[in-house]
């Protein structure tokens, strides 16, 4: 029986995270703060195809 490895191919979510070649890129805007409003909160706004996709295949196959 062969051992089985596994290779995390993950990326980390920021503002370079990979994506289609023409699509913008991932912004994080905050509009609380723990210090100003005592809750964090931000707006994340992110093309689909950012980042790692365990299925990529699906996306672009009928």
């Amino acid at each position: 029986m062969s051992k089985k490895v596994f290779i995390d191919l993950s990326h980390p979510f920021s503002a370079e995270a990979p994506r289609w070649p023409y699509f913008e890129k991932a912004t994080v805007n905050s509009t609380h703060s723990m210090a100003k409003s005592g809750v964090l909160t931000q707006w994340i706004n992110v093309p689909q195809h950012t980042g790692t996709h365990c299925d990529a295949p699906r996306h672009v196959m009928e």
